[in-house]
């Protein structure tokens, strides 16, 4: 049965049927910074930050400890959270922090899908700049951001392969397409989608696993033999809306660095620091940047993860 204090919450919050889900533990609060892995700082008190400047409001924390709730409560003085009645499974346990907190999330995206709400799951690690409710197309079962840094890694293209020991039938084709990242994706409430978290969270129970790839192998490998796929139909976000960091800091530098005054109208929805590990560091560059109006805020970070990338 569905977690009622999650129900109650889900009524108080969601706009139009639709809600943002975020799952955060101690770590993302980082007051040991020998267990946050970002190099310090409080991710979670920049996320509301960013939230509150997009105007964004119906979102639902999950606080998955009495430190996450503590800081709500007292400091954030935020009510828009629960305390899921969920525990890591046994299997990934020992696991990387990030990852343990993922795993809990696809049975908790299932209830509130059997619900009859519309999901964006959210990591902490973005920005929001505008409000993304105001942003999507609504148009398929699973509407989620990519890890393509070009828009032909990101929205899919044909490579090709010649094997010249068959002659004239050694051509081939293949289709490349980068994997979908699911913290930042909107699921709309339906059969596909409710089967694909439940999917998901079986797999994680059975044994260890990168959430990431069990979801994108899930959405992906169609239907063959006694495998049936899951049937969900996928939308992926504009990659110059919804920002990855490897856009932003490499992939499409020039297009944002050096920094410029902008309006607000041109401002991307949000950015995503998956391809960094000094994210909040770069979330604060970021918050400066268009927040702020310092527009040169970011522009000493490198490309990649090195000096001089």
């Amino acid at each position: 049965a569905p977690d009622p204090v999650m129900v109650s919450k889900l009524n108080d919050v969601a706009i139009d049927g639709e809600v943002m889900l975020a799952l955060a533990n101690g770590v993302m609060i980082c007051r040991n910074v020998t267990i946050c892995w970002w190099g310090g700082g409080n991710i979670l008190e920049s996320w509301l930050q960013s939230l509150r400047y997009a105007g964004i409001t119906n979102y639902l924390i999950a606080a998955l400890d009495d430190e996450t709730e503590k800081y709500l409560v007292e400091d954030a003085r935020d009510t828009r959270f629960f305390r899921p009645d969920m525990k890591v499974p046994e299997q990934q346990k020992g696991s990387h922090p990030a990852n343990q907190i993922s795993t809990l999330k696809y049975g908790m995206v299932e209830q509130i899908l059997r619900l009859g709400y519309s999901v964006l799951i959210a990591d902490m690690d973005l920005v929001f700049l505008k409000n993304p409710f105001h942003h999507l197309h609504r148009d398929s079962d699973l509407e989620s951001q990519t890890d393509g840094f070009t828009p032909s890694w990101s929205y899919g293209h044909f490579g090709g392969i010649a094997d010249k020991s068959m002659g004239w039938g050694g051509g081939g084709l293949y289709l490349q397409l980068f994997t979908l990242n699911v913290g930042c994706a909107f699921l709309r409430p339906s059969p596909a989608t409710v089967a694909l978290m439940r999917r998901v969270r079986d797999r994680l129970l059975a044994q260890p696993g990168w959430d990431q790839q069990v979801f994108n192998e899930e959405v992906w490998f169609p239907s063959h033999g006694d495998y049936a796929g899951s049937q969900v139909a996928v939308r992926v976000m504009d990659i110059y809306k919804f920002v990855n960091s490897k856009i932003f800091f490499r992939a499409s530098r020039r297009r944002y660095i050096p920094g410029r005054p902008q309006p607000q109208s041109e401002f991307p929805v949000m950015i995503h620091m998956n391809y960094h590990p000094d994210k909040h560091k770069r979330m604060l560059c970021l918050m400066a940047r268009y927040m702020e109006g310092r527009w040169d805020a970011c522009d000493g970070f490198p490309g990649g993860s090195e000096p001089g990338t």
